[in-house]
Parts: structure tokens; sequence; C-alpha cells
């Protein structure tokens, strides 16, 4: 008797689990937000160099009054 209730499960567990792949497919479109943050690393490096040259030029001076 308890054998027959075992075939009863397995039939409907086949039919349930065709109906979630349906909702996987729009989820493909979400690739081209990776395209967005590739270029705003670009303006970060041009803004590095410029304080680079101003801190250089103090350094200088004050090297030759050790000599003395």
């Amino acid at each position: 008797m308890s054998l027959t209730t075992a075939h009863a499960l397995p039939a409907l567990e086949v039919p349930q689990p065709v109906e979630p792949p349906t909702p996987v497919v729009p989820q493909t479109p979400v690739v081209p937000v990776d395209p967005d943050p590739v270029p705003t690393p670009a303006p970060d490096p041009p803004s590095v160099p410029e304080p680079d040259p101003p801190g250089d030029v103090p350094v200088e001076p004050p090297a030759p009054p050790q000599t003395t």
C-alpha cells in the first residue's frame, strides 16, 4: 500500500520544475550594466599627476641652506 503513494509523488514533481526556468531569461539583459563602470576610472589618473609637480619645487630650496 505504501508503494503506491511513492509513485504519485514523482509524477507531480516533474511539471513543477518546468516553471522556474522561464523567469531566468529576463535576467540576461543585466549584462549592459558592465560597460558603465569602465569609463569612470579614466578621469581618475589625470588628476594624480597635477599634485606631483608642485611638491617637488619646495623640496629643492631647503637643500642649499644645509651646506652652510
